[in-house]
């Protein structure tokens, strides 16, 4: 196997790292079939890209300036539902007896900047990399968001645009029903997450349309533990939550994709 670590600027947006495979051809026979990241792997080149805030900036020539925060997250409280001051936290306490003792539910929501991903990119596989700082014995389920939410407004009863369907964004019309993946438990520091299957056409709407992208939430309103994880706003930056994918570019240029997928 041959591979290559390069990092790449795009004009319009922010660099990403991307990881490049080469492992010949191999007959479909010799594919795993359920494994459509390996699969791919024998056909073509697979590439891969992360999004983490503060990493990977890029250059702003309109303002003279790096333009760095690739991402968003902060804490939505049932025991304090109105507020928003828990952005730009350095961590992100989720749990459903937070504070201690007072059978109230937090969770976190997170939104990556993908605008400088291409469109013509078929995804194959995705991850979410969080930093465990206080880890918790109840798997917390991942969620992706259905509803626009403005960073500066949201709480435990509104995006910030207009109230959640059922406040901590607990409705049908606020999450999907079925969780993306689930943050292990009894695990501390850093920690790769697979998304599961179903979960990849949601992260190839994110980046196919970025009124798509609205994020994640992490939370488990059945639990009385406490999870406590490193936020976007982290004092190390290479602890803060990642989002990486893994693709196939186009073929032959042209942005049609690969054949046999």
């Amino acid at each position: 196997m041959r591979v290559l670590l390069q990092t790449i600027r795009l004009v319009s947006g922010f660099g990403v790292a991307v990881l490049l495979m080469s492992t010949g051809c191999t007959s479909k026979s010799d594919s795993n079939a359920n494994d459509i990241g390996h699969a791919a792997q024998g056909y073509y080149a697979l590439n891969t890209a992360y999004v983490q805030n503060g990493n990977n900036c890029f250059w702003d020539d309109e303002n003279n300036t790096d333009i760095c925060t690739l991402a968003v997250d902060i804490r939505i409280d049932q025991n304090d539902p109105t507020s928003n001051s828990y952005g730009f936290a350095k961590s992100l306490a989720i749990g459903g007896d937070e504070p201690a003792g007072t059978g109230m539910d937090s969770s976190a929501i997170i939104r990556w900047d993908l605008s400088s991903f291409s469109p013509a990119w078929r995804i194959v596989d995705a991850s979410i990399t969080l930093t465990i700082l206080d880890p918790t014995s109840t798997p917390f389920m991942i969620y992706p968001l259905k509803r626009q939410w403005l960073y500066s407004d949201v709480n435990w009863q509104s995006t910030g645009l207009a109230p959640w369907q059922v406040q901590g964004a607990l409705g049908a019309n606020d999450r999907d029903s079925l969780p993306m993946a689930a943050v292990p438990t009894d695990v501390s520091n850093e920690v790769e997450i697979r998304l599961r299957p179903s979960a990849i056409p949601t992260v190839a709407g994110w980046i196919h349309d970025y009124r798509k992208n609205l994020g994640v939430i992490i939370g488990d309103t059945s639990s009385s533990d406490t999870l406590v994880i490193a936020s976007s706003y982290a004092s190390d930056v290479n602890t803060r939550p990642k989002l990486k994918i893994t693709y196939l570019p186009s073929c032959d240029g042209s942005g049609g994709g690969c054949p046999g997928f």
